[in-house]
């Protein structure tokens, strides 16, 4: 038995058993490039390689030619697969047996049998009967047996009563709130014209023959009386009998919005203390519905706050004129020593870019790395006091501090260096003999000991 042993077949020819045994690697796909299937169509015609490279670059429309290696790479590649020939044997085959005609004809049978389904729905709906989930049903209304639609007549008074109220001129959140019914729903329920005895379907409104709650002419009154009560309240107000007021829960988050926007947050700070989206915060900040919530000068203040990258670069004091520097000089300023994994979050930039940013703030003397293991590094603004703080000598720091005995957290609150720093300033001094460490009797903690000039020497 011949087995044509192309890529992701193995065959053997050891034994007849063996020769049944065909693995197939299904997962291996070949892709062919542009290139690939021009020069093959191109070497089929006999062209050498430097006639290739000519055609090749008229098709492509670029101004340099392929490489001739590349190009003899390719139909390499194009050849070995064995692919091409499988998908023109598989293709014939499959023409022979009439396979496209096959497929075609059981699209038109599928496109017939919905078509044929779909008019069944539709006369059940017209009939009376409900062919969905009972789930789907709207209130007031239950199926028996035979999925006939039937009106459960207790629930219906109560919503028929509801509908009749908010016709006479009735606030629909109260009347909700009064017969018992949700209120943030009543709007969307009342809409359906199931009510009124009639069906949608796939963009129909359909003439039902289930018992109706109202008739067409109280159905229009009742959607009269909604239009009035107008939309959903905004974020930070609420429907009550005597329309829509201020929601008092809401007010303190709508008020600290604007209070951190007043003092120049960004919308990245402002959403990570609030919980709130961007999108809604912006609401708040440019509508001046919320002035009602916050009072008109607040309101004012925040919204003229306008940290664009003008005016964040010009904050900040700094040459920076692109807007991923001022993002990160904003959140750095927001945020105090960071990582760039955090900074990356915080700013929606890439890692790269972030580094990218934080290098060159670094050599512009904007931006320092706090000294530690390269994995935990944090960048963070430098300011003239950190500055300062810096240039100062960490190991006199460290032995004006052990005037006496001290534990590791004692000498960091003392100094305030980084947890790394201290940790390779007091190792240096202990090889260097200036500091010794012990643990007293009865002590848990290890201290760290100054030794004097006798105490070095000896």
């Amino acid at each position: 038995m011949s087995v044509n042993n192309a890529k992701g077949i193995k065959s053997s020819s050891e034994s007849p058993d063996e020769e049944l045994t065909l693995k197939v690697n299904i997962t291996k796909r070949y892709v062919f490039s542009n290139m690939q299937i021009e020069a093959a169509k191109l070497e089929a015609k006999n062209l050498p390689l430097q006639a290739m490279a000519k055609k090749l670059k008229e098709i492509s429309g670029k101004d340099k030619e392929p490489a001739v290696t590349s190009i003899s790479r390719a139909l390499k590649e194009f050849r070995d697969s064995g692919t091409a020939d499988r998908i023109y044997t598989a293709f014939e085959e499959l023409r022979k047996a009439h396979y496209w005609e096959m497929k075609r004809k059981m699209e038109v049978d599928v496109g017939k049998h919905l078509s044929h389904m779909r008019q069944t729905i539709k006369q059940m709906l017209l009939q009376g009967f409900w062919p969905f989930s009972r789930r789907l049903l709207p209130d007031a209304y239950f199926i028996d047996e035979q999925r006939k639609i039937e009106l459960n007549h207790e629930h219906g008074a109560i919503l028929k009563r509801a509908m009749q109220r908010i016709i006479n001129g009735e606030h629909p959140y109260k009347v909700a709130k009064e017969e018992g019914l949700d209120a943030s729903h009543i709007y969307r329920k009342f809409r359906n014209p199931f009510y009124k005895g009639c069906v949608r379907y796939r963009g129909e409104v359909l003439q039902g023959k289930h018992e109706a709650l109202l008739d067409p002419e109280e159905w229009d009154k009742l959607q009269e009386a909604l239009d009035l009560v107008g939309p959903v309240p905004k974020f930070g107000f609420k429907r009550s009998a005597q329309g829509t007021v201020p929601d008092i829960q809401k007010n303190e988050v709508i008020r600290q919005v604007c209070l951190l926007r007043a003092e120049g947050k960004t919308m990245a700070y402002i959403a990570e203390k609030t919980g709130l989206k961007y999108a809604l915060i912006r609401k708040i900040l440019n509508d001046p519905d919320y002035m009602k919530v916050v009072g008109k000068k607040l309101w004012q203040d925040a919204h003229d706050v306008k940290l664009d990258s003008h005016a964040a670069l010009e904050k900040f004091g700094t040459n920076r004129k692109t807007q991923h520097h001022t993002k990160v000089i904003v959140y750095l300023k927001d945020h105090g020593p960071s990582l760039p994994k955090q900074i990356s979050i915080g700013t929606q930039l890439g890692k790269k870019a972030v580094l990218a940013v934080l290098h060159a703030l670094k050599d512009a003397g904007d931006a320092d790395l706090e000294t530690g293991h390269r994995r935990y590094n944090r960048w963070f603004l430098v300011s003239q006091t950190q500055m300062a703080r810096h240039d100062e000598d960490p190991e006199k720091k460290v032995l004006e501090a052990l005037a006496m005995p001290l534990t590791f957290t004692q000498i960091k609150d003392k100094t305030g260096l980084p947890h790394t720093t201290l940790a390779r300033q007091l190792r240096k001094l202990s090889d260097q003999g200036k500091v010794e460490r012990h643990r007293e009797l009865g002590k848990r903690y290890q201290v760290y000991v100054k030794l004097s000039l006798e105490q070095e020497a000896a």
